[in-house]
């Protein structure tokens, strides 16, 4: 039977949610008025219209009941309701008796409101009163109640006509499939896809609102979002429960429309993905927003679902793969010294690489009957490197057994299976390769790092710690002659540097520009990093070769305040000048630092020590209009009259050149002050 819970929405507390529903008697009441609420719009309905009610309009009294935000919005939503549709119920009596509460809302016993959405859903379409009441006693109660109700749904949804069924089967299939939340656009692109057919027309694109109504109340919209989902976390439950039962034929629909879908690719993507203007800029010569989402969403699913005679054809097509895998496995580059827009797309990519990849063991093993263990793709990969990348330990061991060179290098970097695994982090792929004999010294051919390396350069922080249990050298210098330990202090990967630093790695140890790991922590303001290494003595006067700065100058320059109170009560130099005759003073002052500019100036940094240029810190603080700097250098006796010779300038000259009236003002007086003194 259908109540009404007279408080339950209305109160504003737990407390009171719990106390309202103790009102047993309230049930019997509520169950009477809506009894007589239907009843009485159906008896109006009879008098008031002579022709049966299109079901878009008795769908439309009902729209108010929503799963989501139910009792704040459902008076004012009913209140809002254009005339015309459904004032056979609208206009009863007890209907609008009931509406004035606001607080009421429709339920079926010991139920949720969703299970009262969907059994009034269950009584469009009744043309009699007699036929409503006869619905109204088997309405679903008990603790099968929602598995009832949605079962009811489908066959409700069974009864439409042929094509609104066939979209009803096809919506619930698809968002039921998904691994994630499906968009709206998504949904109409994939259910847009024709067999067979060598394009998308969007003409064929079915319209949201059928694809919510035919449904039956089992599907909604989130507006925000854009989702389109199942009305509740049950549905989705029911449906992972019994999706043999009501989609027996799911994955292999689905792949079919996969297989379609890509194949369009071919035709749209693939041509511009060939030439490297695309494929730098990821540009595509139609809209492609929602081409990768599904492609992400049912690819591998696709792969596993099919047969292996399928899955092998599919696999074996040419140019269906390249199409479909360079627009999916499109990444941005993980190598620092590329531009971070750069993008490497995967070329020369055979079945077995794509199997790899997706961890397709079965797929692999069938097609190792056809390609060897250590097939290279475009870039010189084998199905182990794609496998190790994406932590695919199944597939890693079929390869492993079925002698795949484990120390193989690629040909773009050359690196090994055991470097793209510590890359990317994935720990048990690189227990299992070292416990394969794996060489974790193995250095990649172009930069010269190691797996170490790759895994601190990339926050891996667990890879790093097993790659040191294992054994790993951590005083190896790449091709700049960086270590390990220089990268997690440019870094700031204290979490990494830490078990570095325990294991003995060398604080001292210089790069090919004679930077050491303080200098780096310096630059880019990692002050415990920086504590850690003043704790055990790291040189900080340590001047860098190309331009002779030390680790007082990068933080001075780069604004780190702490840093510079470190170094400064580590008695780090104050006056030291880098190639450009430079000291720290210039820079911040140049900068604008105030307050690392008090720092030296307390720590007695020259104030008129000029560079290469014969610029003094007044001069530069002027150029850039750094008023409070500007005081500072003049409160420590800076001289206004020296000239920067190349424009035969002045502090004050430079200022009323550049209209800065504050510092024109500041300079004026002390200039007074001067000559007072004088």
């Amino acid at each position: 039977m259908l109540s009404i819970d007279a408080a339950v929405l209305g109160a504003n507390t737990y407390k009171e949610v719990k106390e309202a529903r103790k009102e047993q008697q309230e049930w019997h009441q509520a169950e009477e008025k809506i009894s007589m609420a239907i009843r009485g719009g159906i008896d109006e309905s009879n008098s008031r219209q002579e022709n049966q009610i299109r079901k878009h309009q008795e769908q439309a009294i009902l729209d108010w009941l929503t799963p989501i935000d139910y009792a704040p919005q459902q008076s004012d939503f009913i209140s809002r309701r254009q005339t015309g549709t459904g004032q056979w119920l609208l206009n009863s009596t007890e209907f609008q008796s009931w509406l004035t509460t606001k607080t009421d809302v429709v339920m079926s016993r010991n139920f949720r409101f969703l299970l009262a959405h969907l059994q009034l859903d269950s009584l469009i379409g009744k043309r009699s009163p007699k036929a409503v009441r006869t619905a109204l006693k088997s309405l679903p109660s008990g603790s099968n109640a929602y598995d009832d109700a949605y079962k009811d749904a489908m066959i409700r949804m069974e009864g439409q006509l042929l094509d609104q069924k066939d979209l009803a089967w096809q919506v619930l299939s698809w968002i039921t499939c998904a691994k994630r939340p499906l968009t709206m656009v998504e949904l109409q692109h994939a259910l847009a896809i024709e067999l067979g057919e060598s394009s998308l027309d969007e003409d064929n694109l079915p319209q949201i609102d059928d694809m919510v109504t035919v449904c039956a109340g089992l599907v909604t919209v989130d507006e925000e979002s854009e989702i389109i989902r199942l009305v509740h976390y049950t549905t989705q439950e029911y449906f992972e429960r019994t999706k043999e039962t009501w989609f027996p034929n799911l994955e292999a629909e689905i792949t079919k429309i996969c297989v379609t879908y890509l194949s369009h690719l071919i035709r749209l993507k693939v041509e511009s993905a060939r030439t490297t203007r695309s494929l730098k800029n990821g540009n595509s010569q139609t809209n492609f927003t929602t081409t990768p989402h599904l492609i992400g969403v049912t690819t591998r699913a696709k792969l596993i679902h099919l047969s292996q005679k399928s899955t092998a054809c599919f696999l074996e097509t040419n140019a269906q793969l390249q199409a479909s895998i360079q627009a999916l496995l499109v990444k941005k580059s993980h190598y620092l010294f590329e531009s971070q827009y750069s993008r490497v797309y995967p070329t020369g990519l055979e079945g077995i690489h794509v199997a790899a990849h997706f961890g397709i063991e079965k797929t692999v093993q069938h097609l190792l009957g056809t390609y060897i263990s250590d097939e290279k793709d475009g870039s010189g990969r084998t199905p182990l490197s794609h496998a190790a990348e994406n932590g695919h330990g199944a597939v890693a061991k079929l390869l492993l057994a079925n002698n795949a060179d484990i120390n193989l290098k690629d040909g773009r970097y050359g690196q090994t299976p055991l470097s793209w695994a510590a890359y990317n982090g994935q720990e048990p792929m690189v227990k299992l390769l070292v416990a394969n004999n794996a060489d974790i010294e193995l250095k990649c051919t172009r930069y010269d790092w190691t797996p170490l390396l790759w895994a601190v350069v990339n926050r891996r922080e667990a890879v790093v710690k097993f790659l040191l249990e294992s054994g790993a050298e951590f005083n190896l210098q790449s091709a700049s002659d960086r270590t390990p330990l220089s990268w997690a202090a440019g870094e700031g990967h204290e979490a990494i540097f830490k078990p570095l630093l325990e294991k003995g790695a060398d604080i001292d140890i210089k790069d090919n520009n004679n930077r050491a790991p303080l200098s780096y922590a310096a630059e880019y303001g990692h002050a415990a990093i920086l504590k850690l290494l003043l704790v055990d003595s790291a040189e900080v006067n340590l001047k860098c070769t190309r331009m002779g700065r030390t680790p007082l100058v990068w933080a001075a320059d780069n604004g780190h305040e702490p840093i510079v109170k470190l170094l400064l009560l580590q008695n780090a130099e104050v006056d030291i000048e880098d190639t450009h005759d430079r000291t720290a003073l210039s820079h911040a002052a140049e900068r604008g630092h105030e307050v690392i500019v008090k720092l030296l100036l307390e720590y007695n940094a020259k104030v008129n020590v000029e560079d290469g240029s014969e610029r003094t810190p007044l001069l530069y603080a002027v150029r850039n209009n750094h008023e409070a700097v500007v005081k500072l250098l003049l409160e420590k006796h800076a001289k206004i009259d020296l000239k920067y010779t190349t424009h035969e300038q002045t502090a004050l000259s430079l200022a009323e050149m550049k209209e800065d009236e504050a510092v024109i003002k500041l300079l004026q007086i002390h200039k007074k002050e001067e000559c007072l003194v004088c």
